[in-house]
């Protein structure tokens, strides 16, 4: 909660000074962005189940990174690049269980 916190506070201080133009659609990388960063860094430090981390990890980013750049980049090539990175990390952590 204090990662969601600390986020909306500095959006609120950029959009409030005039640093960047305020548009609806950046507000959901304002609230998934560091909520992502912040899962797959638990996920890679100190989670007992760092897959289904990553995973939460990756779908909270790609959110946030298709509300940035949805006018620049099709959110579809979004949604094709996390659906091969949940294979990835699904494939890796099949393997590591494997290997138990």
């Amino acid at each position: 909660m204090a990662c969601i916190a600390v986020s909306i506070a500095v959006a609120l201080i950029i959009y409030g000074i005039g640093l960047i133009p305020l548009n609806l659609w950046h507000i959901l990388a304002w609230l998934f962005g560091p909520v992502g960063v912040y899962t797959v860094i638990y996920a890679l430090i100190k989670s007992r189940e760092p897959t289904y981390h990553l995973v939460w990890g990756a779908i909270t980013i790609s959110i946030a990174i298709a509300s940035i750049t949805y006018n620049i980049l099709n959110p579809i090539v979004v949604l094709g690049s996390l659906i091969l990175v949940i294979v990835v990390i699904g494939l890796l952590g099949y393997w590591r269980g494997r290997k138990s």
